[in-house]
């Protein structure tokens, strides 16, 4: 059991640490240790172990993968994805604070994993008067985890609801000034992102915000200096075009445009799909800035083809699949 004096000496260094988080612009000296700091706390107050079988086992459903406890509480060290994600969660309650004052600004977070890390900075910025979570997250280790680090912080007060649900699939049970999820893969593939930010943008006001606000997927060509030229965009999934593919599909199945793409030249560099990501405004993540934005290799041989076709699909190999013609 942690004591009163422990639990606010933690709270003074996670506002430490969430000051270097939240500093404007790019790398800075204190990040990489303040985030490697945040990691540690984190991680013991959780117990996480990546030893544990049981924190490394994954969920599948019909939208994607959902990853472990481990690897879900692993992708806090990468230092500028946390950075940018906890400042644009940061950025947006404060430009909504602007507008609504009379009462707290309501966050539905989906996918917190077993410590909800992107939140947490900006509970440390705000008073529970003026920012309110609700946390969605479908692993019941990650979940049990989530609501024992929050109650040893003593940060229960910033939490409407914790909800042990599919994103996916969950009914929205108010209204929400943000939603937030981050669970994507590079390339999009794998794990259920657009799948959650369509099933709760279906269900919200217009003018809610979204984080990320845009991913964009690119086909490109990896060239010998490793560097990626641009051939066609797969999939620009934003605000806008979250509500053309909910004005376009069924209600139990969400549909995508397939893209065709047709080489002017014979394909002899290695294919690849591309991932940039704005977060929130000025808060960005392009190529290679972390794991999200790696190129990822399109499999296949396609020297010969004519045309090549995109289909994003969600199911047991969510992302987008490539047919030659």
């Amino acid at each position: 059991m942690q004591k009163r004096a422990d639990i606010v000496q933690l709270k003074e260094r996670l506002k430490d640490i969430s000051d270097a988080l939240l500093v404007p612009g790019d790398f800075h000296p204190a990040l990489a240790l303040a985030i490697n700091e945040y990691a540690s706390i984190l991680f013991e107050l959780t117990n996480i172990n990546s030893e544990s079988n049981e924190q490394r086992k994954d969920i599948f459903t019909h939208t994607g993968k959902a990853i472990g406890p481990f690897w879900a509480a692993a992708c806090v060290r990468e230092v500028l994805r946390t950075q940018r994600f906890c400042r644009g969660i940061y950025e947006a309650v404060k430009d909504c604070l602007v507008k609504q004052t009379t009462k707290p600004i309501q966050v539905i977070y989906a996918g917190t994993g077993p410590l909800a890390a992107l939140a947490i900075p900006t509970m440390m910025q705000f008073r529970p008067d003026q920012v309110q979570f609700t946390l969605l997250e479908i692993n019941p280790v990650s979940y049990k985890k989530l609501q024992q680090l929050l109650t040893i912080l003593d940060l229960n007060v910033y939490v409407k609801e914790f909800v042990l649900a599919d994103a996916a699939t969950w009914k929205v049970t108010d209204t929400a000034d943000i939603v937030v999820s981050e669970t994507m893969n590079g390339g999009l593939r794998n794990e259920p992102q657009i799948a959650i930010m369509l099933n709760l943008a279906s269900q919200l006001p217009g003018n809610t915000i979204l984080i990320p606000e845009e991913i964009t997927v690119a086909l490109a060509a990896l060239r010998k200096e490793n560097e990626p030229l641009f051939l066609k965009e797969l999939g620009r999934f934003n605000k806008e075009s979250y509500r053309e593919i909910i004005a376009g599909s069924s209600a139990d199945e969400w549909f995508f445009q397939e893209v065709v793409y047709e080489p002017d030249q014979e394909i002899v560099s290695k294919l690849v799909l591309t991932t940039n990501i704005t977060v929130y405004k000025s808060n960005k993540l392009n190529y290679n800035d972390c794991s999200l934005t790696l190129p990822y290799s399109v499999k296949g041989d396609f020297s010969q083809a004519k045309t090549l076709r995109f289909a994003y699909k969600l199911g047991e190999q969510t992302g987008f699949n490539v047919y030659a013609g």
